[in-house]
């Protein structure tokens, strides 16, 4: 799993006018969020007070705006061609080579040398965007016992054994067990914290008589 982000300043102006373009946005609406951006200034409110006011270059990041942050990454991914690349993991007779949802990138590959070539080319294909790849965020598991060793500009990724990927936590199994198990701990931690409940005797209860009453529908 990858994580992409902006630089500090959030994400150029100019990459995602063309990135709207691309994905087929109107060139009205464009404009229109374009406009939102243009000539404007903002002003940061400190505890000593407020900031000097200052133009605004580059559009917000994506905990400001994850639509259009999506709408990078969206790009970005046309651009690496992963069908002529012929990498990725074959499901239902489909190749899938990556999962996305919002920054977070899933990359499928069956052999490191794939995986790594993929990672490379995100890499080199987001930081064109203004986009870059936080490696200490990037986690690999492996669904084999081998050990995958993968380093990207000196610094190796991290390998893992499992991680949670949108609620559900995906293990080096491949298997359900471990999903099943954390689904189920949350219930059986509530029903132990109230065991002292369950076995006291002492709790006066109000008894409630039930009646059922017979009835019948007719249907014209």
């Amino acid at each position: 799993m990858n994580q992409l982000e902006t630089s500090s300043h959030g994400a150029a102006c100019k990459q995602l006018w063309e990135a709207l373009s691309e994905v087929g946005v109107p060139t009205h609406l464009i404009r229109l969020i374009r406009s939102l951006y243009y000539d404007q200034e903002a002003t940061v409110r400190t505890r000593y007070g407020d900031t000097e006011r200052f133009k605004i270059k580059r559009v917000p990041d994506k905990d400001a705006s994850s639509f259009l942050f999506n709408l990078y990454a969206k790009v970005i991914l046309r651009k690496l061609d992963l069908d002529d690349l012929s990498i990725g993991v074959e499901i239902c007779g489909r190749t899938i080579s990556n999962l996305r949802y919002s920054d977070d990138t899933t990359l499928l590959a069956e052999s490191e040398k794939d995986l790594k070539n993929l990672i490379l080319k995100l890499k080199e294909e987001s930081k064109k965007m203004e986009l870059f790849l936080n490696i200490k965020k990037t986690k690999i598991i492996n669904i084999t016992n081998k050990k995958v060793h993968i380093k990207i500009n000196n610094e190796e990724t991290e390998l893992v054994d499992s991680f949670v990927f949108l609620g559900s936590l995906i293990d080096h199994s491949g298997g359900s067990t471990a999903e099943i198990k954390c689904r189920l701990a949350p219930g059986h931690a509530a029903m132990v914290s109230m065991d002292q409940i369950w076995k006291c005797k002492d709790h006066q209860t109000k008894a409630y008589h039930c009646h059922c009453v017979p009835n019948h529908n007719i249907w014209l």
